[in-house]
């Protein structure tokens, strides 16, 4: 599916791949998500959500999570879904942006 400006968090959620990829990581390969483009072009809120509310507290808005909350939230998911399995799990996890050549983790 296209997407385009109008394309809520969730949709994009839910079409970009990303829950195979992490279903992947479950089952022991690495995993990484890589997200470039001009300034301005809303890699800030895809990844993350809303700035004025991650700069207020945290995530936890169903409108604007990002992928990385919802990224989150859906491993977390999967894990707790796994227990009947009697599987062990180890998450690590980084964040890095790099902005006007710096980095920010």
């Amino acid at each position: 599916n296209p997407v385009s400006h109008k394309t809520s968090q969730r949709d994009f959620f839910e079409s970009c791949g990303i829950q195979d990829l992490i279903r992947s990581t479950l089952d022991g390969f690495a995993a990484v998500v890589f997200a470039y483009g001009q300034t301005g072009s809303g890699k800030t809120f895809t990844m993350s959500g809303k700035e004025q509310q991650i700069d207020n507290g945290g995530f936890r808005s169903p409108e604007t999570d990002g992928l990385i909350p919802r990224s989150l939230s859906y491993l977390y998911a999967q894990i707790h879904a796994a227990k009947k399995e009697e599987r062990e799990y180890n998450v690590s996890s980084s964040y890095m942006e790099i902005y006007n050549e710096q980095v920010f983790d």
